[in-house]
């Protein structure tokens, strides 16, 4: 009766891991374990860069679009302090306005420097002698600070075609302000230079002068 429990007992049981097993598994998996935890940060990085690139990309077409309806010898209006600089909200929905009435309640996630450049030619545009402003001749200090001239192969304004350069801010910076001034010494300083994005379009005239004329 002893010998036939003894021998249940035995056959019961099972094998097992030993300490030295466990502990090179623990090892094992926490190695996987640190290395996805180290991607996590970059993937996170990745999903953001990616949903910012969506946006900036409507903003810089819904900028593009207006300033494409507008008349065209008032395009460089957009160069002035009142209209260079757009305020948009984490959804790219333009802010501008709303915030100037009321800044403590919109937060402005993206921020758009507006650049309609001229060259130091005297050619008017359409030819009419206005519409110039305070059109600038040098692009921005991140774009090296050059003539527009030098930029643009033509070395001429056209009538018929415009450079528009738009840059996009996304990054959140401590700045109450909504002053055209106080945004171009953001833009300009080399520290945000990194979340800074340029984008740059032409655009041209969409009726004929001379249709338009009757001439």
């Amino acid at each position: 009766m002893n010998k036939r429990s003894t021998f249940k007992r035995k056959k019961g049981l099972r094998e097992a891991f030993t300490l030295i097993e466990v502990t090179l598994a623990v090892g094992i998996a926490s190695i996987a374990l640190v290395a996805l935890m180290g991607m996590l940060p970059q993937g996170i990085r990745t999903l953001k860069r990616a949903g910012d690139l969506a946006i900036e990309a409507r903003i810089h077409q819904q900028i593009i679009s207006e300033i494409s309806l507008t008349d065209w010898d008032k395009r460089f209006e957009y160069n002035s302090n009142e209209n260079r600089i757009r305020f948009f909200d984490d959804q790219g929905i333009d802010i501008s306005e709303l915030i100037k009435d009321d800044p403590d309640r919109y937060t402005m996630n993206y921020v758009a420097r507006i650049i309609v450049p001229r060259s130091s030619k005297t050619e008017q545009p359409g030819g009419g002698g206005s519409g110039f402003g305070s059109a600038p001749t040098q692009l921005p200090k991140r774009m090296g600070g050059t003539s527009y001239s030098t930029f643009d192969a033509t070395d001429k304004d056209q009538d018929e075609l415009q450079l528009v350069i738009v840059e996009i801010l996304s990054s959140f910076i401590d700045e109450e302000s909504t002053d055209a001034g106080s945004w171009d010494a953001h833009f300009d300083d080399e520290v945000n230079w990194r979340n800074i994005h340029t984008y740059q379009a032409r655009i041209t005239r969409l009726i004929d002068r001379a249709m338009a004329t009757g001439t």
